[in-house]
């Protein structure tokens, strides 16, 4: 037993070492390709993110209401970096009929998350989701997809928003209001609903979080966008000043 536990202490320590000497070529081979990059437009920051990422693809998105197919691209690491996030979308790039990549839906930097889709797609991995057990959802949901956003600039995102992307009629939309955090969403079916649940900076400290007031909208998604709070402010105002001035 302890000539056991002594192998396995060493083999432990081999693959530590072996991790940390991985990890430490990966650095040296990054630094040499970022001072290899003589691109004067770009800072030294710029060179290295750009040395270090690389474009992937996840599964493409095909419904049976449109021709039309989308793909999510990724922007992966080549070599673990804290500041860079891993696995994240950066992008949709859209596919028309004449099997061409007509566009991006975004130009600027953004991170995508949370992709998802009410209605069937023709092409979808069984071992992770079964028919039988995706909600079913009405026709008028029909080649939408939903997402969620944040733009992403010097390494940080800021506050999410929610989009849908019409991939038959190519309409994008933000659903939720400008200069809002996003919280959760509930979709209504057969009732053209969406309920969009967020905070914003109501304390203007510049960042959003528990101490920051909430709000809903409820729109239709099939209409021009209308981002009037659900809730009047100041008669939430008046319940927090009727809760203090009492207690």
């Amino acid at each position: 037993m302890r000539k056991l536990i002594i192998v396995i202490i060493v083999i432990n320590i081999f693959s530590c070492n072996n991790q940390e000497n991985k990890n430490l070529n990966n650095r040296e081979e990054l630094i040499e390709a970022v001072n290899e990059n003589t691109d004067p437009s770009l800072t030294e920051s710029s060179k290295y993110y750009l040395e270090n990422t690389k474009i992937e693809f996840d599964d493409p998105i095909a419904f049976k209401s449109t021709k039309n197919i989308a793909i999510l691209v990724i922007l992966e690491q080549k070599y673990i970096d804290k500041g860079i996030p891993n696995n994240s979308y950066f992008n949709i790039a859209i596919i028309d009929t004449s099997y061409t990549v007509v566009k991006l839906l975004f130009e600027e930097s953004v991170i995508i998350d949370n992709v998802f889709t009410l209605e069937k797609q023709l092409e979808f991995d069984d071992y992770y989701y079964l028919e039988e057990d995706q909600k079913k959802y009405s026709k008028e949901y029909n080649s939408l997809i939903f997402f969620d956003l944040w733009h992403y600039k010097n390494r940080k995102k800021d506050y999410k928003r929610f989009f849908v992307y019409d991939l038959k009629n190519d309409n994008l939309k933000q659903l939720s209001p400008d200069n809002c955090n996003v919280i959760s969403y509930n979709i209504f079916d057969n009732e053209s609903k969406i309920l969009i649940h967020y905070n914003f900076d109501s304390n203007k400290n510049g960042k959003f979080d528990e101490k920051d007031d909430e709000n809903m909208v409820l729109l239709n998604p099939f209409k021009d966008i209308i981002t009037k709070e659900l809730f009047d402010l100041d008669r939430l105002k008046k319940i927090k000043l009727n809760v203090a001035t009492e207690n």
